[in-house]
Protein backbone atom coordinates (compact mmCIF):
# COMPACT_ATOMS: atom_id res chain seq x y z
CA UNK A 1 0.00 0.00 0.00
CA UNK A 2 2.96 2.52 0.43
CA UNK A 3 3.48 2.47 -2.82
CA UNK A 4 -0.12 3.03 -4.14
CA UNK A 5 -0.57 6.09 -6.20
CA UNK A 6 -3.61 8.07 -6.14
CA UNK A 7 -4.81 9.92 -9.60
CA UNK A 8 -2.55 12.34 -9.28
CA UNK A 9 0.63 10.02 -8.75
CA UNK A 10 0.97 10.93 -5.23
CA UNK A 11 2.10 8.30 -2.83
CA UNK A 12 1.43 8.34 0.87
CA UNK A 13 4.93 9.47 1.41
CA UNK A 14 4.00 12.55 -1.10
CA UNK A 15 1.47 13.07 1.15
CA UNK A 16 2.64 12.89 4.26
CA UNK A 17 5.79 15.34 3.22
CA UNK A 18 3.23 17.79 2.13
CA UNK A 19 1.39 17.65 5.05
CA UNK A 20 4.86 17.98 6.94
CA UNK A 21 4.29 15.09 9.21
CA UNK A 22 7.67 13.82 10.26
CA UNK A 23 6.76 11.40 12.13
CA UNK A 24 4.25 9.05 9.56
CA UNK A 25 7.17 9.64 7.33
CA UNK A 26 9.75 7.92 9.68
CA UNK A 27 6.70 5.09 10.29
CA UNK A 28 6.35 4.58 6.07
CA UNK A 29 10.64 4.39 5.36
CA UNK A 30 10.68 1.84 8.76
CA UNK A 31 8.04 -0.01 7.46
CA UNK A 32 9.64 -0.32 3.62
CA UNK A 33 12.41 -0.79 5.20
CA UNK A 34 11.20 -3.71 7.36
CA UNK A 35 9.57 -5.34 4.27
CA UNK A 36 12.76 -5.26 2.29
CA UNK A 37 14.64 -7.23 5.21
CA UNK A 38 11.46 -9.78 5.26
CA UNK A 39 11.58 -10.19 1.82
CA UNK A 40 15.47 -11.25 1.51
CA UNK A 41 16.80 -7.43 -0.07
CA UNK A 42 18.83 -6.64 3.15
CA UNK A 43 18.91 -2.46 2.59
CA UNK A 44 21.32 -3.13 -0.04
CA UNK A 45 20.61 -0.16 -2.90
CA UNK A 46 19.92 -2.47 -5.05
CA UNK A 47 19.26 -6.49 -5.92
CA UNK A 48 22.20 -6.03 -8.41
CA UNK A 49 21.48 -9.39 -9.96
CA UNK A 50 17.65 -8.17 -10.63
CA UNK A 51 18.81 -4.54 -10.57
CA UNK A 52 15.22 -4.06 -8.22
CA UNK A 53 16.07 -1.30 -5.56
CA UNK A 54 14.71 -2.13 -1.76
CA UNK A 55 11.47 -0.76 -1.66
CA UNK A 56 12.64 1.72 0.89
CA UNK A 57 14.32 2.98 -1.85
CA UNK A 58 11.92 2.41 -4.26
CA UNK A 59 9.25 4.77 -1.84
CA UNK A 60 11.73 7.60 -1.76
CA UNK A 61 12.49 7.50 -5.62
CA UNK A 62 8.65 7.66 -6.69
CA UNK A 63 7.48 10.59 -8.52
CA UNK A 64 3.84 11.56 -9.06
CA UNK A 65 2.45 13.52 -12.21
CA UNK A 66 4.29 16.18 -12.19
CA UNK A 67 7.50 14.70 -11.52
CA UNK A 68 7.59 15.42 -7.75
CA UNK A 69 9.39 12.94 -5.53
CA UNK A 70 8.40 13.08 -1.74
CA UNK A 71 11.38 15.15 -1.58
CA UNK A 72 10.28 17.37 -3.92
CA UNK A 73 7.23 18.33 -2.11
CA UNK A 74 8.93 18.32 1.61
CA UNK A 75 11.40 21.27 -0.24
CA UNK A 76 8.46 23.28 -1.84
CA UNK A 77 6.42 23.15 1.65
CA UNK A 78 8.60 22.75 4.92
CA UNK A 79 12.00 23.09 4.61
CA UNK A 80 12.81 23.75 8.81
CA UNK A 81 11.42 20.21 9.80
CA UNK A 82 13.90 18.01 9.41
CA UNK A 83 12.01 16.06 6.92
CA UNK A 84 14.05 16.66 4.27
CA UNK A 85 16.73 15.69 5.56
CA UNK A 86 14.75 12.09 6.36
CA UNK A 87 14.09 11.42 3.13
CA UNK A 88 17.65 12.18 1.55
CA UNK A 89 18.98 9.80 4.43
CA UNK A 90 16.39 6.92 2.99
CA UNK A 91 18.33 6.83 0.04
CA UNK A 92 21.60 9.00 -0.03
CA UNK A 93 22.65 7.67 -3.64
CA UNK A 94 19.88 8.52 -5.61
CA UNK A 95 20.34 11.46 -8.53
CA UNK A 96 17.30 12.90 -8.05
CA UNK A 97 16.08 14.66 -11.40
CA UNK A 98 14.38 17.92 -12.08
CA UNK A 99 10.64 17.85 -11.58
CA UNK A 100 8.13 19.26 -14.33
CA UNK A 101 9.23 22.91 -13.96
CA UNK A 102 12.51 22.12 -14.30
CA UNK A 103 13.81 22.08 -10.45
CA UNK A 104 15.98 19.72 -8.90
CA UNK A 105 15.38 19.31 -5.23
CA UNK A 106 19.11 21.43 -4.73
CA UNK A 107 17.36 24.73 -6.54
CA UNK A 108 14.39 24.07 -4.08
CA UNK A 109 16.95 23.94 -1.34
CA UNK A 110 18.12 26.54 -2.37
CA UNK A 111 14.93 29.09 -2.88
CA UNK A 112 12.93 27.36 0.01
CA UNK A 113 15.60 26.23 2.75
CA UNK A 114 18.08 27.27 5.12
CA UNK A 115 21.66 27.46 4.18
CA UNK A 116 22.66 24.20 5.98
CA UNK A 117 20.38 22.18 4.13
CA UNK A 118 22.14 23.41 1.12
CA UNK A 119 24.96 22.54 2.83
CA UNK A 120 23.71 19.26 3.56
CA UNK A 121 22.55 18.58 0.29
CA UNK A 122 25.74 19.81 -1.73
CA UNK A 123 28.06 16.86 0.60
CA UNK A 124 25.38 14.34 -0.25
CA UNK A 125 24.84 15.32 -3.88
CA UNK A 126 28.12 16.48 -5.18
CA UNK A 127 27.25 15.50 -8.86
CA UNK A 128 23.43 17.04 -8.87
CA UNK A 129 22.38 19.13 -11.41
CA UNK A 130 21.11 22.59 -9.88
CA UNK A 131 19.03 23.86 -12.72
CA UNK A 132 15.47 25.10 -13.10
CA UNK A 133 12.71 26.29 -14.76
CA UNK A 134 13.13 29.89 -17.29
CA UNK A 135 16.96 28.56 -17.20
CA UNK A 136 17.62 29.68 -13.52
CA UNK A 137 19.93 27.97 -11.72
CA UNK A 138 20.97 27.34 -7.83
CA UNK A 139 22.75 30.86 -8.02
CA UNK A 140 20.06 32.32 -9.21
CA UNK A 141 18.06 31.33 -6.21
CA UNK A 142 21.07 32.77 -4.13
CA UNK A 143 21.16 35.74 -5.17
CA UNK A 144 17.73 36.22 -5.10
CA UNK A 145 17.49 34.53 -1.47
CA UNK A 146 20.28 37.04 -0.62
CA UNK A 147 23.17 34.37 0.31
CA UNK A 148 26.36 35.77 -0.49
CA UNK A 149 28.75 33.58 -1.85
CA UNK A 150 31.02 34.48 1.43
CA UNK A 151 28.27 32.68 3.49
CA UNK A 152 28.73 29.64 1.21
CA UNK A 153 32.35 29.89 1.20
CA UNK A 154 33.25 30.87 4.64
CA UNK A 155 30.52 28.17 6.11
CA UNK A 156 31.92 25.14 4.66
CA UNK A 157 35.38 23.28 4.96
CA UNK A 158 35.57 22.16 1.75
CA UNK A 159 36.05 25.14 -0.49
CA UNK A 160 34.89 23.15 -3.86
CA UNK A 161 31.38 23.72 -2.39
CA UNK A 162 31.21 26.73 -3.80
CA UNK A 163 31.89 26.11 -7.34
CA UNK A 164 30.28 23.14 -7.49
CA UNK A 165 26.63 25.42 -7.38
Amino acid sequence: MLMQQNMNGDTPLHVAARLRSKEIISVFIDHASRDSEATGNQREDEDVERGIPSKELQLVRIANNKNNTALHEALQYQTLSGIPQLLISADPSFEYFANDLGETPLYLAVEHGTLDLVEDMLKIYPSQSYGATGGRTALHALALRRYSFQDLWSSSSDNVMIMRI
